[in-house]
């Protein structure tokens, strides 16, 4: 019989994994007790997933290996980064109720959030060693007898006195000396900042900014800034919302009517900015693929995004969307009888005064981050290239256009600040489009691809900012951010 051994170093023991013929106690079907979850390979899995999600922390080596590689790459590690990082801003901690074990490989668990909401978690384990996670899927729900007693509390968060902000000089030394370190080290390379009432307290730039013309980062850098020009795309729906030229439960249809797949039907305005649509991912298209110099206008991925398949009923699961959030991008075009990009302009970038923020990467800027990327098809190569192969000249309404630290630092103030939208359309955006009231605690957004990773983390009980931008793959900015805070928090 062949033994594997395993340590889980959250859970902190051995386990010896048995070949996956044999069953033990930790294996049988129904509902898991703590020490059936404790004693299976897979049940630990789901442990561990929870307490990644608690944590807080960004998609580490570490939390990588939770994951299967073929998840990874179906879903990317910044679409299941930004999955993970707005379920944790959203629901805060989360505690296990319930675990059942519906097959030798699958998870349903019920869990409850620190605001006292129910989620459903399914889960999927791969059919043999090392027994990682092939998906992961969640949804609310409302449980008729939700048990009394929880069945697992994460150890990662088990403090309830909120931990107390220091800025000091030395705590910013301290900041400093961490992330010139990580820039020798070649773990971060990029330009940080921390704002307190949203003004600086600390501002710096590491690292080399284009190596070929050996020119070095200034705090006044662009950066591709990846999926956080969804949040411009955001703005511009809400606010659209706002002056009544369109609502949330509009079908899609009504403004794409080419749309093919025959459930668009039924797929919502909402669904596209929650990511419940069914839409996913282009970066795999053929057409993407081989035409990305080509691709300048909404319109121009429109043409065989028309196409793009749903993979689920729409509004019943979540999955990570870039194609959902081009669809809103061709909404607004239709809406706005404007290109989305002016439109941007004019609602956001001019207002702001952003005038270092846009969509054309024009890789000749010198005052524009090179990207550098170890993502290859051929995995032995391992050195750091340019992402200029792999960089849309454009980007668009999901992701690809740049901003630096002051711009972003703009432009979230003025959003948060209700200068964007009224309060209610502000409220409902902070809070992942869950709520119109009251006020939200912590705000978590990220964006990455090769060659670049770029984190906002609010926390608004604080009234402290930090933003870090890399040019480097993910999870470098995540690591520099998480860093920061746990310096100023000690």
């Amino acid at each position: 019989m062949k033994i594997l051994i395993h340590f889980n170093k959250r859970i902190g023991y051995l386990v010896a994994i048995m070949s996956i013929t044999a069953i033990c106690f930790g294996q049988t079907r129904g509902p898991q007790t703590r020490a059936q979850l404790e004693e299976s390979p897979a049940g630990i899995r789901t442990l561990s997933l929870l307490d990644f999600i608690n944590s807080g922390e960004g998609l580490t080596d570490e939390n990588k290996m939770l994951f299967s590689k073929n998840y990874l790459v179906e879903k990317t590690e910044n679409g299941l980064y930004e999955t993970i990082a707005n379920l944790h801003s959203k629901m805060g901690n989360l505690v296990l109720y319930s675990s059942e074990r519906l097959s030798m490989y699958e998870y349903k668990m019920l869990v409850k959030s620190e605001h006292d909401s129910w989620l459903s978690f399914n889960i999927g384990i791969q059919q043999g060693p090392p027994f990682a996670i092939d998906e992961f899927e969640y949804n609310a729900t409302e449980p008729v007898n939700p048990p009394i007693e929880p069945l697992y509390i994460s150890s990662e968060k088990k403090e309830t006195k909120p931990k107390e902000l220091i800025i000091n000089q030395a705590a910013l030394d301290q900041i400093d000396t961490k992330l010139k370190a990580m820039t020798k080290s070649g773990t971060y390379s990029g330009v940080a900042g921390v704002y307190k009432d949203w003004e600086p307290v600390f501002v710096n730039a590491y690292g080399q900014s284009n190596k070929e013309k050996d020119l070095y980062f200034k705090t006044t850098t662009r950066f591709n800034i990846a999926s956080l020009n969804k949040l411009f795309t955001m703005v511009a729906i809400l606010k659209l919302s706002q002056e009544g030229k369109l609502k949330f439960s509009d079908l899609i249809k009504n403004y794409l009517p080419y749309m093919s797949d025959s459930k668009a039907d039924k797929v919502t305005i909402l669904h596209l900015l929650k990511h419940e649509s069914g839409y996913g991912m282009y970066w795999d298209d053929e057409y993407f693929l081989s035409n990305m110099d080509q691709l300048l206008t909404i319109g121009s991925y429109m043409n065989f995004l028309k196409d793009a398949s749903i993979a689920f009923e729409p509004g019943t699961k979540k999955m990570y969307s870039n194609t959902g959030y081009v669809l809103l991008g061709a909404i607004i075009e239709e809406v706005t009888g404007q290109t989305y990009y002016d439109y941007i302009q004019k609602i956001i970038f001019d207002p702001l005064n952003m005038d270092n923020s846009g969509y054309n990467i024009d890789f000749s800027d010198p005052n524009l981050a090179m990207g550098y990327t170890r993502q290859h098809e051929d995995e032995s190569i391992t050195e750091l290239t340019t992402n200029i192969a792999l960089t849309p000249k454009m980007g668009n309404s999901a992701g690809g256009g740049y901003s630096t630290l002051e711009d972003l630092r703009k432009f979230l103030r003025a959003w948060y600040e209700g200068k964007l939208l009224n309060t209610e359309m502000t409220i409902y955006g902070l809070t992942a489009f869950e709520r119109t009231t009251g006020e939200p605690s912590s705000m978590l957004l990220g964006g990455g691809g090769p060659g670049t990773n770029a984190i906002i983390n609010y926390d608004m009980s604080n009234r402290l900012l930090v933003i870090t931008l890399s040019n480097l793959d993910p999870p470098t900015a995540q690591l520099a951010s998480k860093n920061i805070r746990d310096i100023l928090f000690n």
